[in-house]
């Protein structure tokens, strides 16, 4: 996932990832990048959802929502 900027609340590790109104994984690590000026991380999805190669994910961090809409990317261990 990348997040463009600096958001005021970082996603941590189990901060659940939403979409339309249903929880459909959580952040595995997401840290921002002073280079890129963006929020980079991982997300295990666990919905059939992370097939569907969407975007606008939106992850609720424990201060709240995470403060923007989320691009999702494919991953291939």
């Amino acid at each position: 996932m990348s997040i463009a900027g600096k958001p005021d609340a970082i996603p941590q590790r189990g901060d659940k990832v939403m979409f339309d109104g249903n929880c459909i994984g959580e952040v595995i690590v997401c840290d921002y990048s002073a280079d890129l000026q963006a929020c980079l991380g991982r997300l295990f999805l666990t919905d059939a959802w992370a097939w569907a190669d969407i975007d606008g994910y939106h992850v609720v961090t424990a201060n709240g929502p995470g403060g923007g809409d989320y691009v999702g990317g494919a991953f291939c261990p």
